[in-house]
């Protein structure tokens, strides 16, 4: 591994590929003990909302979850915030559910929780896929607020076409994480949310400009097929299902340009 590419490695916090060799250190190690650490609490922290959350098909998507079934640990993606996947008609419940453990719609300004507006509430609920994020005070140095994102789509708000997500949430399977019970997409159909969501940020032009290519995004995708190894012929007549093969062929293509196997 050359030392301009272990040092993009470093900056983008490829966690996993740094572990394996490339670029393992004392570090490194003591770095993915504090995200494990991290990820516990988020998920301990939240275990009554989750409990609640059983009454209504839902989904937690990327972060821990993700790096768990992809890289085998949960401390291989950082990530800090926890992302679930809803209905649009399940909405107020998950509000309703959040405002009751003591979530408030806001940003965090000056270690202070800033309420926001109503006319951001709306913008976020008509306008894009997911909620204003719902935050809570921790107490704790290492993790002092919880932030958890309400996505109530696999595609971003400007886009043309719609999925059914009543019937998208009808393919989920339990699962755990820190001892905590949750829900989680079906291989297939996790697959193709996590490249729809990829494909949003690769293509986002304040993003890009921001940040550029992010490689993890592309380990993701790698490392999905290479050890979920999921049924190739059900990815493509799903993808067809839901008008989205072109976006998913973008991303494997674009992933086979770096891995090249």
């Amino acid at each position: 591994c050359s030392d301009f590419l272990l040092r993009i490695l470093q900056k983008q916090k490829c966690l996993y590929a740094l572990s394996q060799g490339v670029g393992s250190t004392e570090k490194l190690a003591s770095y993915l003990a504090v995200n494990e650490k991290i990820q516990n609490y988020m998920y301990t922290f939240c275990e009554e909302v989750f409990r609640e959350l059983e009454k209504i098909p839902y989904a937690v998507v990327k972060g821990a979850v993700l790096s768990d079934r992809i890289y085998g640990k949960t401390y291989y993606r950082s990530s800090g915030d926890i992302d679930i996947l809803v209905s649009p008609k399940h909405i107020d419940f998950v509000t309703q559910t959040l405002k009751k453990n003591g979530f408030i719609q806001g940003r965090i300004k000056e270690e202070i929780i800033e309420r926001y507006k109503r006319e951001e509430l709306l913008y976020h609920k008509l306008y894009t896929h997911q909620l204003a994020p719902f935050i809570k005070s921790s107490r704790l140095s290492l993790c002092p607020f919880i932030n958890i994102d309400v996505n109530f789509s696999v595609l971003w708000g400007e886009s043309p076409w719609e999925i059914d997500m009543d019937e998208y949430l009808r393919h989920i399977e339990s699962g755990f994480l820190f001892n905590v019970t949750i829900y989680r997409l079906a291989p297939v159909y996790d697959f193709i949310a996590l490249c729809l969501h990829h494909y949003k940020d690769m293509n986002s032009i304040y993003l890009l400009s921001e940040k550029g290519f992010c490689l993890n995004e592309f380990f993701d995708i790698y490392y999905y097929l290479i050890n979920v190894k999921i049924d190739l012929e059900e990815l493509k007549n799903i993808a067809r299902y839901y008008h989205v093969e072109a976006y998913i062929y973008f991303c494997i293509y674009y992933t086979n340009e770096l891995f090249r196997d």
